[in-house]
């Protein structure tokens, strides 16, 4: 009876001790965060039922009041960018949570499967790159950047919080998300920061609201301001002969654009590269060379079904056609940085995109292409050496009524028109680029050397 009567004595400092840490923020508020600017500000947390909250960030304040499970959530106003590094305070009675070095700049969330995952530190099975330096690896040399926050969503265990971008918090980071966001910053002049949630080896359906990788990745970090979305992701349903991607797609961003309460959030794509996905096993049987170019077309498509979507092409990035891990990974993210000034920021004058055929005209034996985004004109200059006059281009095919594709000749014939023919086919009807999974050496290039985007046109 003593024990008993010990135990109850107990219970009311048991309890006072469990509301004393009941206040808490969402797992991606931390120290050396970064806020985006120019945005209404979610905060969001719990606290006791029924508890006054209190949010103040500078001058700024926002209160809420939790609701009987003791979730919360305030709205700052929105905030300039500013390098200075600030106090975020919030406060419940008298509990008080305090987060230091917090900037405003602008944030993105780097998404996808493993191309996007892909570290800045290497894993084993990734390939050094053939040509030049490792730029990764050089960058985890450098000095801290406090100009840049990097976020790592954890698989599993607790978040390692927001970080200054150093030699520490890094190497887990995605490096196609990094070196975009590194970019930025250089062109912008304010903190820019990355949210790195990425996983190897998912479908699109995974991401949407109710799949596994969104509950894990995406739905603890929601609502938090962002600017928008990098994605890299395709090749699983590549290779699962996929004819809907694009719907699930469009699909997918509706459901991030909501959760997120930013109906017009850039989604910066990445169009898949080379690889040959003909030799592997596949859940639906065999996959001939044929697919990725089928796939693409659903990448494509993304682009007239989902609003303030773009897309970037690197068939350029790859050593070997084996290795769906192609290195390069900064360069990725520099163009995809390009994308994003262009689009995002205004910088209308910057050319983001190799060429893309848009329409055909037919003389006799001849289909005549146009291309836009040639920039000053296709380039004339290709590994140092001058165009001849009459060189052919590779990879172009054509075909008649009968449907059967022929190997064709191209040549560029002004700054936007590329001719081809095929004695194959005297009576073309349709013509197409880049067909097959190993296209890797493009030729047809515009005045910033970005390599023609596949196409079929008919």
């Amino acid at each position: 009876m003593k024990r008993l009567f010990y135990i109850l004595g107990l219970l009311p400092l048991i309890t006072i001790q469990v509301v004393a840490q009941s206040l808490t923020l969402g797992p991606i508020f931390s120290d050396n965060m970064i806020l985006q600017q120019g945005q209404p500000l979610p905060v969001w947390g719990k606290a006791a039922p029924k508890t006054k909250v209190t949010v103040t960030f500078g001058k700024f304040k926002a209160k809420a009041v939790a609701d009987g499970k003791g979730h919360w959530q305030a709205m700052l106003p929105s905030q300039k960018a500013s390098f200075e590094g600030c106090v975020f305070t919030v406060k419940a009675g008298k509990q008080q949570l305090t987060l230091d070095n917090v900037v405003v700049g602008e944030v993105w969330v780097a998404a996808g499967q493993s191309n996007m995952e892909y570290t800045m530190k290497k894993y084993r099975t990734y390939q050094k790159p053939y040509k030049g330096k490792d730029l990764a690896a050089e960058e985890l040399t450098k000095s801290e950047n406090t100009k840049i926050r990097v976020f790592t969503c954890p698989r599993k265990g607790n978040d390692t919080g927001w970080n200054n971008a150093n030699s520490e918090s890094l190497p887990m980071v995605s490096a196609p998300g990094y070196f975009c966001v590194r970019h930025l910053q250089d062109s912008l002049q304010v903190p820019v920061g990355i949210i790195s949630t990425a996983v190897g080896g998912t479908m699109v359906e995974t991401w949407r609201k109710g799949g596994e990788w969104y509950n894990k990745m995406i739905a603890p970090y929601v609502p938090f301001a962002i600017r928008g979305f990098l994605w890299y992701q395709g090749e699983n349903n590549c290779t699962n002969r996929e004819r809907n991607y694009a719907s699930m797609f469009k699909a997918m961003t509706e459901e991030w654009r909501q959760e997120w309460g930013v109906s017009e959030a850039p989604f910066l794509t990445v169009m898949l590269a080379p690889h040959i996905y003909s030799d592997r096993h596949h859940r639906r049987g065999v996959v001939d060379a044929e697919e990725l170019p089928r796939f693409r077309q659903q990448q494509m498509a993304c682009l007239d079904s989902v609003s303030n979507t773009e897309i970037i092409f690197n068939p350029d990035l790859v050593d070997d056609l084996f290795d769906i891990h192609h290195s390069y990974k900064w360069e990725v993210g520099r163009r995809l940085s390009v994308l994003a000034l262009n689009k995002v920021y205004g910088r209308t004058e910057l050319e983001w995109s190799g060429p893309r055929a848009d329409t055909m005209t037919r003389e006799k034996n001849r289909l005549t292409v146009h291309f836009t985004h040639v920039g000053t004109g296709f380039e004339k200059k290709q590994k140092g050496l001058e165009r001849k006059s009459g060189s052919m281009l590779r990879w172009f095919e054509m075909a008649g009524s009968d449907g059967v594709w022929h190997a064709a000749n191209a040549e560029i014939i002004d700054n936007s028109h590329v001719s081809v023919w095929s004695e194959a086919v005297p009576h073309p009807v349709s013509v197409r680029y880049l067909w097959h999974e190993t296209a890797t050496s493009v030729d047809l290039r515009n005045s910033e050397g970005l390599c023609a985007f596949p196409f079929l046109l008919q």
